[in-house]
């Protein structure tokens, strides 16, 4: 399975399996690991109560947001490296990140690109010169978000330097923000990294 695409029950099954290689524990791990293929679609729900007992579930809004976030950052970056089609990309951006983030700012040349997909049309869009638009615009993002994480991580490391050894450095506001500018991609509805995609 992609991992751009909405695991599947057999997908969750094997996150199961792994899980119980690695050793983490959860009381209902060893249902869903031990699914049959024709128990598939029981899969989700089981995966849910493993997240919940691990501590993982309910995600707050704002891990939703996080996670939809970082999401559009990971598709970015498959659509410039040539692993996801742009305008598969484009539509997940739109539907899966943008729409559920009130459409930011920083979306929107990728958001045009995916409505313009869909708008009724005597002659359809060229697909190669979208495509060609939506890598660019895909670029343009990543390019971005760049700048602001380094522009964040030289603040943070400025106020690291102002303390002394006798005044503690503070405790991030929101420590997940700054885990969120590694670009690792994130589960569908977890917020969970996606198994098997590379670290930066």
């Amino acid at each position: 399975m992609e991992p751009w695409q909405r695991p599947s029950g057999a997908y969750l099954v094997q996150l199961g399996l792994d899980a119980l290689m690695a050793d983490i524990e959860a009381p209902s791990l060893p249902l869903l690991a031990g699914l049959a293929r024709g128990e598939y679609p029981q899969a989700r729900e089981l995966f849910d109560l493993v997240l919940g007992e691990l501590g993982l579930l309910p995600l707050t809004s704002e891990d939703l947001a996080k996670a939809r976030w970082t999401a559009a950052q990971w598709w970015a970056g498959q659509i410039v490296g040539c692993q996801l089609d742009p305008v598969h990309g484009a539509k997940l951006i739109y539907e899966e990140a943008a729409a559920e983030l009130d459409y930011p700012d920083a979306l929107q040349p990728i958001v045009d690109l995916a409505r313009a997909l869909d708008l009724p049309n005597d002659q359809p869009p060229d697909q190669q010169h979208i495509r060609d638009r939506v890598t660019s615009a895909a670029r343009d993002f990543l390019a971005t978000e760049a700048r602001q994480n380094h522009a964040f991580e030289l603040r943070r490391m400025t106020r690291r330097d102002r303390f002394t050894e006798s005044e503690p450095e503070p405790v991030l506001a929101n420590k997940a923000t700054y885990l969120a500018t590694a670009r690792e991609p994130v589960g569908w509805r977890t917020g969970v990294r996606v198994r098997g995609a590379p670290r930066p």
